[in-house]
């Protein structure tokens, strides 16, 4: 019987640690990719639009599974709203 529990607790940890990322998680990627692109754009050359190039640049810090949730478009939304709709565009094309 208490290896059963064992178990039990241990596929339970398992899983929990597996799991979804949670919203913390989401506004931790959403800041380092803000910060990331606001660093970025300093050396953009004047009048030319290098956001594309910059997100690819920036995602790469980022985790595959976490790019791709529409939990870090909310986030992003919320904390630099100007790179939302380049995100979603580039997240499409990946």
């Amino acid at each position: 019987m208490k290896k059963k529990i064992i178990g039990i607790a241990a596929l339970a940890l398992i899983v929990v640690a597996c799991g979804p990322s949670s919203k913390a998680d989401y506004d931790e990627a959403a800041d380092t990719l803000c910060g990331c692109m606001k660093e970025a754009s300093k050396e953009d050359p004047p009048g030319m639009d290098m956001t594309t190039t910059n997100l690819g640049v920036c995602v790469v810090e980022l985790d595959a599974e976490v790019v791709k949730n529409d939990m870090l478009i909310e986030s992003i939304e919320a904390k630099c709203p100007d790179v939302k709709d380049a995100f979603e565009e580039y997240v499409k094309n990946m």
